[in-house]
């Protein structure tokens, strides 16, 4: 059992489970402490947005999730494949 909560998660694994791995971090989260999720934007150089493909619908709904948490504050930042920086509350 953890016994402490750590202070920065970094997310980037399947993004199908996205969401679930968000939720698990929260868990192993304080307020003040940084989850990081990595390609929020794009993968291998193709956008979410431009692409409807299940990838990119996945990530377009947790974006949308992320933004809208109370529990953290969320912003992404625009560089590589995008990478959403939220803070727990």
């Amino acid at each position: 059992k953890l016994n402490h909560p750590f202070d920065i998660i970094f997310i980037d694994a399947n993004e199908d489970q996205y969401v679930d791995y968000f939720e698990h971090a929260l868990r192993l989260s304080r307020a003040g402490s940084l989850i990081l999720i990595d390609n929020v934007l794009a993968l291998n150089g193709k956008l979410h947005a431009h692409t409807d493909d299940n990838r990119a619908q996945t990530m377009q709904q947790f974006n949308k999730t992320i933004a809208s948490d109370q529990r953290v504050d969320t912003t992404i930042l625009a560089m590589g494949g995008g990478m959403a920086l939220c803070v727990v509350k």
